[in-house]
C-alpha cells in the first residue's frame, strides 16, 4: 500500500503551474498541479488517458469542443491525445491521474 497527501507542502509559483509527482502505481501516475490565480497551462496533449480533479479552487478546462468551469470536487476525463488547456480562476490544487493502460490493437482473425 502507498500513501500520499495531496494538500501537504503546497507551493504556488506566481507565473506558472507547479507539477509534483505524488504517487506512481502499476496502472497510473498521480500528479499534483498547483496553479496560482490567473496562471495557465497552454494547450497540450497527454499521451495517455487522463482524469483531472479539482481538489481546491476553480479552473477553466478547455478542449477544442468544450469549455468547463470546474470547481472543487469536479472531475473530467479525456482520452489520450486530446488537446486541452487549463486556467486558474483562483489559487487551485488539481489532481491529475495519468493512465498507464496501453491501447491494444483489435484482434485479427
Amino acid at each position: 500500500m502507498q500513501q500520499a497527501a495531496i494538500l501537504q507542502n503546497l507551493q504556488f509559483h506566481p507565473e506558472r503551474a507547479l507539477l509534483t509527482s505524488i504517487m506512481e502505481t502499476p496502472f497510473s501516475k498521480e500528479i499534483r498541479i498547483c496553479m496560482k490565480e490567473n496562471t495557465a497551462l497552454k494547450s497540450h496533449k497527454a499521451a495517455a488517458a487522463i482524469v483531472v480533479e479539482v481538489v481546491e479552487g476553480e479552473i477553466i478546462f478547455e478542449t477544442e469542443n468544450e469549455v468547463l468551469t470546474m470547481q472543487k470536487g469536479m472531475l473530467v476525463s479525456l482520452e489520450a491525445n486530446v488537446l486541452h488547456s487549463l486556467k486558474a480562476n483562483q489559487d487551485s490544487v488539481i489532481r491529475l491521474s495519468v493512465s498507464k493502460q496501453v491501447e491494444r490493437p483489435e484482434h485479427q482473425h
